[in-house]
């Protein structure tokens, strides 16, 4: 409505409409911006995260020793292991200083990454011991193993959690392969934390416009009310504030990326002085690691070395690697220290005696109360250290906790930091114990196998003035320290370049920022069995010549553009004052119009709503219809844009989309059907029909629309497609009932003549033969396919049954060993019978064949595992709203019912299976006829029940079956209509008389015409019913008794019965067929037979029920 009345030309709306535009364009623009900013703001802290990340891995797998990392096997064995521990403790306090959780060793072995030393407790979830397989690695951990290049990675999932990564090679220095990576995690979670940090201030400047304009607005009308007496709408200077708002944000923007810059420039400066520095460090321990490893070496190939030998290949190394001692300490069984101090002796040294120091000014010669000494026996240069030969190092606690490890583990170790020993000469400095192994020509422990140790003496302090003594310009002002990470409880300051710099040992080592890089970097060094670090930070010098200034210099010139913008825009603004008086005029106009329309759609029995033709769909006005529709009030409509999307039914809201974004891509009207969710959760149906209107150039384009409520039609035409599928459903049982009661008939006639045959060669074979069992298993298996007829006839409704008050517990009680029987061993079976159970109306074999299928169904469900099959009775009342659950389509009325519930804890089923169960022939199993189920429906439903299943797959199967409670008034047990065994008259054989035989089965006639010529009888045979008349006709005083067919093509056996007893009312008539007694009776329409024979049948139930009607009509 407010476009319209825009189009009637009232300039106080075009203002504001111009106004709104401005401070909607404004603002985008800031949004889109500070969009911009934050991203790149993220972006680099990630780049610079995973450059950090990727630069401490790098670190530490440069400074992991090479020949520990060859003694590994990366299998359970290593751990417990010298170099396993010793690197484990180095990862350990190098992680706890630097604050990073994970730090871990991977190799290939056996194409499988396996897991080796790592920084984390072993009872940490994220710990892995060694050996542990990596389940799930991504191809860049494969990638860093076999190419040896340094990688980062992530985000990865596996099944540790969720991480990025950065994994870095350690190389065989003579063959150049991968020994194995060395990795860092970082939890995702806390990556994703940080990198959302990152975002604050960006986001911050972006929303800063949300309190910059409306302060600005403010002192703007204030000095406006202050000089004019009157209040200023803000339109008048809403383009000054947008102005002074925008250029703040630029220059903050812009700040942010200089600053941010010139920061990350400097830290780049910073860390390539700080890596020179370190490199220069490290590589002059590593130097002195191998000094200390070639001295041990020289030792070990020569056979005996003498004072001079030691001195001729020790000085040279001394002068070239900066040690400021190096000795050869044996180890010195207390039994041999007098020969050792003879020999010493005898090398010239007169006074040489192993003793041991006390205090630093007492010292007293050793006694034999110690198992070994470890005197100082050769040391060079020896000018300066003669009064240290044969001190026992082993007495100091300091220098044996050292000397005992590298004796126990054969690899170099270093002492702690020594405040003093021997006087001033190795003031802070540190003993390294180089253990020299010989070769293992039987199985003896390492400790066994150390005859002595090669010793280095350093002072560190010095070691780092000669080194960094060179750098003294202010720009290269770099404060080094070397870090022992170890120390408890915080790590110990070693030695630090410039002397005074002793503060570094307490610096945080932040090299894990989501900001710019801390000025500090951190550079493990795994040297003599201990973990140290060189920590670089800059000086006051570097800072004074990197200072930061580009960032304040974008700020006042952005403040500066910022007034001048700002100025311009406000002279502007001045000159369209006047137009907002005529805008105020056509306003009133345009409201009145308004009204006027909104009045008339209010009327109208739908909703009415107009929108703009954009994305979302943005409601402009939707009439208070809409409350009575779906709950919701037209301002909250308005106010959510996106509320009618979400009030979308799911399975409704691609199609609705795709009709509204057709009709904004082709201009076409939108007329389509779909349901809503009302507020208070109810589906209702709409039928929306929409058109775009026409727009004036620059204005956005609009649509209008109604909504009408059709449920009620919706609801209807969904009862009326339930009961035409219901029917089909019906339709479609009843045909399978037909057509399974028809095979079964059609199968008992040839299963009679089979039968028949069968009997009749077993009476003329004698028992001796090996034919006459053939022919035993041919009438078990005639029996077995009569089991299967009888089930078809069953789910047919059609078959032999006898109705009668039945109580089920006694009968289960009567069946229970037979059930016990059906089921395996491992199957339990649980009875629960409810006492006081009133009896059902039924037929007892009909009942035993439906607990028997359910008992069945449930053991082969279970199969050859151990569960439970319960068997429960009971009594429920049932509400038409439960019985509406049955699987049957018949829904019996509410009332009392007796169950019958079979469960069992077997595989269960899924909701295909549940929906087929009852369908003939339909089985999950190999061998499965798919009858039981079939049966027992249609036995349920022959007696007006129910059937309720409940299953879930691997949770079981309850199947309940509900019978009616019988009536009061039927609570007496009567007699059957027609006996099922007609009684024999006498014993008497019948060898005499003519019977006629009428069957449409050729084989049936002639197979019943056979066994009555062996009773001594003569017979008759007709194939259908026209010409049994006949013949009756003929024959009629010669015809003893008429065995008769019910269902018989051309004349069925219920019109021939009605015609032979108009021809003779008197004659005996048996009749046969595959359908029940009942089935019969009714056909004959009360009357009743002389006898009745259900297919198959064996000849001596033929022969007694031919003696017994002749018997009784003689």
């Amino acid at each position: 409505m407010e476009h319209r009345a825009i189009e009637n030309g009232r300039p106080g709306q075009i203002v504001r409409k111009w106004h709104l535009w401005l401070l909607a364009l404004t603002f985008v623009l800031i949004l889109l911006l500070g969009w911009f900013t934050t991203n790149w703001y993220a972006a680099q802290t990630e780049k610079r995260m995973r450059e950090q990340l990727l630069y401490q891995v790098h670190q530490v797998a440069a400074t992991i020793d090479p020949d520990l990392v060859k003694s590994l096997t990366f299998t359970a064995a290593d751990k417990g292991t010298p170099a396993f521990e010793r690197l484990r403790a180095q990862l350990i306090a190098y992680s706890r200083y630097v604050g990073q959780r994970s730090i871990y060793t991977m190799a290939l072995r056996d194409g499988h990454i396996v897991f080796g030393p790592e920084s984390l407790a072993e009872d940490d979830p994220w710990a892995s011991p060694p050996g542990t397989v990596y389940e799930q690695p991504s191809p860049e951990d494969f990638a860093v193993l076999h190419s040896g290049k340094p990688a980062t990675m992530g985000p990865h999932q596996d099944e540790y959690g969720t991480f990025f990564s950065a994994q870095a090679p350690v190389f065989d220095p003579q063959s150049g392969h991968v020994l194995m990576a060395v990795g860092m995690d970082v939890d995702a979670t806390e990556w994703n934390v940080r990198i959302e940090r990152s975002r604050l201030l960006p986001n911050l400047v972006t929303l800063s416009p949300l309190l910059i304009f409306p302060v600005i607005l403010a002192l703007l009308q204030w000095h406006e009310k202050r000089v004019t007496r009157r209040l200023v709408g803000w339109p008048r200077y809403g383009g000054v504030a947008l102005a002074v708002t925008f250029g703040l944000v630029l220059t903050g923007f812009g700040v942010l990326h200089i600053a941010e810059g010139e920061r990350y420039q400097r830290w780049l400066v910073f860390q390539r002085l700080a890596e020179s520095r370190t490199a220069l460090l490290r590589d002059h321990l590593f130097s002195l690691r191998r000094t200390l490893a070639t001295t041990a070496r020289f030792h070990q190939g020569s056979e005996q070395v003498t004072r001079q030998e030691f001195h001729t290949f020790t000085v040279p190394l001394i002068v070239s690697s900066g040690v400021q001692a190096i000795g050869w300490v044996p180890r010195v069984p207390s039994i041999e220290k007098s020969v050792y101090e003879t020999r010493a002796q005898r090398d010239g040294l007169e006074h040489f005696s192993i003793f041991q120091r006390a205090t630093h000014e007492t010292a007293w010669h050793g006694s034999d109360r110690t198992e070994y000494y470890y005197p100082i026996y050769y040391i060079e240069p020896l000018a300066t250290n003669r009064d240290v030969l044969g001190l026992d190092l082993g007495a100091d606690p300091v220098q044996r906790a050292a000397l005992e490890t590298a004796m126990r583990t054969g690899l170099v170790t270093a002492t702690d930091p020594l405040v003093t020993v021997q006087g001033r000469l190795w003031q802070k400095a540190i003993v390294v114990y180089q253990p020299i192994l010989e070769d293992a020509e039987e199985d003896r422990s390492i400790e066994k196998r150390v005859p002595g140790f090669i010793i280095g003496v350093m002072n560190l302090q010095s070691m780092l003035d000669q080194l960094l003594s060179r750098y003294v310009s202010p720009e290269q002002d770099v404060r080094i320290g070397l870090v022992d990470l170890a120390s408890s409880p915080e790590p110990l300051l070693l030695a630090a370049y410039p002397g005074n710099a002793v503060e570094l040992c307490r610096v945080e080592a932040d090299w894990f920022s989501s900001q710019a890089p801390a000025m500090v970097t951190v550079h493990p060094v795994f040297v003599f069995g201990r973990a140290w670090a060189i920590i670089a930070c800059p000086g006051e010098g570097f800072y004074s010549a990197y200072p930061l200034r580009a960032g304040w210099l974008v700020g006042l010139a952005g403040l500066l553009l910022t007034g001048i913008g700002s100025a311009f825009v406000a002279a502007q603004l001045r000159q369209k004052a006047m137009l907002e008086e005529q805008v105020r005029e056509r306003t009133a106009v345009l409201q009145e119009t308004e009204e006027r329309f909104r009045t008339l759609v209010q009327q109208v029995p739908a909703v009415v709503y107009l929108s703009l033709l954009d994305e979302l769909g943005t409601t402009l006005y939707i009439s208070p219809q809409l409350t009575t529709l779906l709950g919701y009030t037209p301002e909250e409509w308005i106010a959510q844009p996106d509320l009618w999307q979400r009030c979308l039914h799911p399975d409704d809201r691609a199609r609705v989309l795709a009709a509204y974004e057709t009709m904004r891509t082709s201009g076409g009207p939108m007329n389509c059907e779909y349901r809503t969710i009302a507020r208070d959760g109810r589906v209702v149906w709409v039928h929306e029909v929409a058109h775009i209107l026409s727009a004036r150039a620059g204005e956005p384009p609009l649509h209008q629309g109604i909504l009408i409520d059709i449920t009620e039609q919706k609801h209807a035409e969904e009862e009326r497609l339930e009961l035409e599928r219901r029917l089909l459903r019906a339709q479609k049982m009843e045909s399978l009932g037909v057509l399974a009661g028809g095979v079964a008939h059609d199968f008992n006639n040839l299963l009679t003549a089979i039968q028949g045959h069968l009997e009749m060669a077993q009476q003329q074979i004698s028992n001796a033969t090996s034919v006459r069992w053939h022919l035993d298993v041919a009438l078990q298996v005639v029996g077995r396919a009569t089991d299967l007829t009888r089930q078809m006839l069953a789910y047919a409704g059609k078959g032999q049954f006898i109705v009668q008050e039945v109580d089920l517990n006694a009968l289960i009680e009567q069946n229970r060993a037979m059930f016990s029987a059906a089921l395996s061993r491992s199957i339990t079976f649980d009875l629960q019978l409810a006492a006081q159970l009133p009896p059902v109306r039924a037929d007892v074999g009909q009942l035993q064949q439906v607990i028997m299928n359910l008992i069945t169904n449930a053991s082969e469900a279970i199969g050859d595992r151990h569960g439970v099959i319960t068997l429960r009775t009971g009594v429920q009342i049932c509400d038409a709203a439960y019985l509406q659950r049955s699987g049957l389509e018949e829904k019996p009325p509410a009332g009392p019912y007796v169950f019958i519930e079979v469960s069992d804890t077997g595989c269960g089923m899924d909701e295909r299976t549940r929906e087929r169960i009852f369908e003939p022939f339909f089985t999950t199993k190999f061998t499965g006829r798919g009858l039981g189920m079939a049966a027992v429906q249609g036995i349920v439903r022959a007696l007006q029940g129910a059937i309720m299943v409940d299953s879930q797959p691997g949770h079981g199967t309850t199947i309940r079956i509900l019978l009616p409670v019988a009536q009061p008034s039927d609570f007496s047990v009567p007699a059957p209509a027609v006996p099922v065994a007609l009684p024999e008259a006498r014993e008497k054989t019948v060898t005499t008389g003519t019977i006629l035989v009428i069957d449409d089965e050729d084989m049936v006639c002639e197979l019943v015409a056979d066994a009555l010529r062996l009773m001594g009888l003569q017979a008759l045979t007709a194939s259908d019913g026209e010409e049994g008349v006949r013949l009756f006709q003929e024959h009629a005083t010669e015809i003893a008794c008429v065995i008769l067919d019910l269902t018989m093509p051309c004349q069925d056996g219920a019109n021939t019965y009605h015609a032979l007893r108009a021809v003779r009312p008197d004659i005996p008539i048996i009749l046969t067929s595959g359908y029940s007694l009942q089935e019969v009776l009714q056909r004959l329409e009360g009357q009743k037979p002389d006898g009745f024979l259900h297919k198959p049948y064996p000849l001596e139930e033929l022969r007694r029920a031919v003696e017994s009607v002749i018997g009784r009509a003689n």
